[in-house]
């Protein structure tokens, strides 16, 4: 079945296909950067920083041309509690980036990247949990293969470093990538809720310019402490590292419009899909070969792109074929005893059970017909055929009425004939 996209939906293709070409080409340009010792030839806290600021620029240089206007341009909501919540999700990414340094002193590349992978499973479980958004059974295997083909295709060089890294390293660097995963996962899905429903009518640069202001200050208190001679270090950056710095600040504003239109989910894929087209292009022009292990993962990666996006999921949410049917309720269960539910078809969600408990009147009751789902048996017909049973009953009523009547009318007739 083809759909007409919505403006929704192209929103959200838009930023995903900007995200993926900013990821390849901050790939390209740090791979270009490096010099023959493999060393960044900049200070990535100083890099950070600028790229904060340029992000900080741009949301308000944005916002005050196309937003200060508007009927409400988020203002109102500001407030030192909501500028505070901004600072969970900027703490969080500063850590990150401290993490993510001591893990690549344990670990080769090649292992750092497959076990910096397990963010796709961490961020699927919070995004279900904290977010509650209802995933199909088909989705959920979509995002374990996606997590498998970031796996497979690191695993010839995986086990050519194997032999380099020692147990102890191993053990240290896969540790803190797992704290970090759950880490990476709980700032992107915190900064998801802010962008979506912390003041949900602000302006998304509203919201961006209290983020990144965050940033800026977390980088600059960073650079202070690891570079003395922080004023000296600007001076350092070339031409290739402005053009890295720049197209880190699109990658981040990239990621505020899918947190807007789209969802992390599709924030993994589409830094999964910038991983694939980045080895491409560096087989083409930097000599990477392409091995059997990444061909494999490639396809892995596609059947998984399929299996979650698919226009199938839609269909088999509406049959019931999805988690929330194993989604503990908070709400306490109806006790078996309680024979009036008995015949009541079963909630697929935590929110239908509380219809459920209110439903007083008629045991097929429901607010939609699409909320419960019964095998074989649609509600809407189990409804309509109610009614229909009700509006016979009232006409029946009515005319046994009507003839109660008339025949008290002939008795009365024949009585005063009679006198």
């Amino acid at each position: 079945h083809t759909h007409t996209p919505t403006a929704m939906g192209l929103k959200s293709l838009g930023a995903s296909v900007l995200l993926t070409g900013f990821v390849v080409a901050q790939t390209v340009m740090v791979r270009f950067s490096r010099g023959e010792d493999g060393k960044l030839p900049y200070n990535p806290a100083t890099a950070n920083l600028i790229t904060e600021c340029i992000k900080l620029i741009v949301s308000t240089i944005v916002w005050w041309i196309y937003d200060r206007t508007s009927e409400y341009n988020g203002l109102a909501g500001v407030n030192l509690a909501t500028v505070s919540l901004f600072a969970i999700p900027g703490m969080i990414y500063a850590i990150q980036n401290c993490l993510i340094f001591y893990a690549l002193v344990y670990l080769e590349a090649p292992t750092f990247q497959v076990f910096a992978s397990v963010k796709i499973v961490t961020t699927a479980l919070l995004f279900r949990l904290i977010l509650q958004r209802v995933l199909t059974t088909v989705q959920w295997v979509a995002l374990f293969q996606l997590f498998a083909s970031m796996i497979i295709t690191k695993l010839g060089a995986l086990v050519s470093s194997s032999s380099q890294n020692e147990a102890s390293n191993l053990t240290i660097g896969a540790s803190i990538l797992f704290c970090n995963s759950w880490l990476s996962a709980f700032s992107g899905i915190t900064n998801e809720w802010l962008v979506k429903h912390q003041d949900s009518r602000a302006p998304l640069m509203m919201k961006s310019i209290q983020l990144y202001s965050w940033g800026a200050i977390i980088n600059l208190v960073g650079l202070m402490m690891t570079d003395s001679n922080m004023i000296t270090s600007f001076g350092k950056i070339s031409p290739l590292v402005w053009a890295i710095i720049i197209n880190n600040a699109a990658v981040g504003l990239s990621v505020a419009l899918i947190m807007k239109y789209a969802d992390n989910i599709v924030k993994c894929f589409s830094t999964a899909a910038a991983v694939f087209i980045s080895a491409v292009l560096s087989s083409m022009f930097l000599n990477f070969k392409l091995d059997i292990a990444f061909i494999a993962g490639l396809f892995v990666y596609s059947t998984a792109f399929f299996l979650y996006f698919g226009n199938h999921n839609p269909v088999l949410k509406s049959a019931g074929l999805d988690d929330s049917q194993f989604w503990v309720c908070s709400a306490n269960p109806m006790p078996k005893s309680n024979k009036k539910y008995k015949q009541m078809p079963k909630p697929r969600s935590c929110s239908d059970l509380s219809l459920l408990k209110s439903s007083k009147t008629d045991k097929f009751k429901a607010k939609s017909p699409t909320l419960y789902h019964r095998p074989g048996v649609e509600l809407a017909e189990i409804d309509q055929k109610n009614k229909n049973c009700r509006k016979n009953l009232e006409n029946s009523n009515s005319c046994v009425n009507s003839v109660g009547g008339a025949v008290r009318d002939l008795e009365k007739e024949a009585g005063s004939s009679a006198v």
